[in-house]
């Protein structure tokens, strides 16, 4: 199979899991007191055109940097305005660039109504696995590597073996 072929097949097989439909909602939740890491999943979402997502235009800003990898998580640090109510996160991955190793630029979508302006930094882990269940099926491979971009930097994730 070329090449672009496998990208637009890898991008296929990733709209058939799970997550990809839906059926893993949005985690929300209220400012804690007490540190916690939030659970997010990445989510196969589809570019409006240009290669641009309807949700960014309504999206807050985010600051979102890759801390390490935990088997299929990825730990991550964000920082954003707010501290007064409840912050939405959502991770999209709108294409895979079939290149060595394929690339999986990640769009974070932030969503509140929060008026406050104080700095908020917390640790988020994102769950990983259907990129990698999506890339196992298109390359019939039992591991393989992925470079994972985030706004504030990017983290090789490798799995398999």
């Amino acid at each position: 199979m070329p090449r672009s072929n496998k990208a637009i097949a890898f991008l296929a097989c990733a709209a058939l899991l799970p997550a990809c439909a839906g059926s893993v909602p949005n985690f929300h939740v209220a400012p804690d007191p007490l540190p916690t890491v939030r659970p997010l999943t990445v989510e196969f979402c589809e570019p409006l055109g240009a290669g641009h997502l309807k949700d960014v235009e309504a999206s807050r800003p985010a600051m979102m940097a890759p801390d390490k990898m935990e088997g299929d998580l990825l730990l991550v640090t964000a920082d954003y305005a707010g501290g007064c109510s409840s912050h939405e996160f959502k991770i999209c991955a709108t294409e895979i660039l079939d290149a060595q190793p394929v690339q999986v630029p990640l769009k974070v979508i932030h969503r509140s109504d929060d008026k406050c302006g104080r700095a908020v930094r917390e640790k988020m882990y994102i769950d990983l696995a259907p990129l990698k269940k999506s890339y196992l099926r298109t390359y019939r491979k039992s591991a393989g590597a992925m470079m994972i971009e985030l706004p504030n930097g990017e983290l090789l994730y490798r799995f398999g073996h």
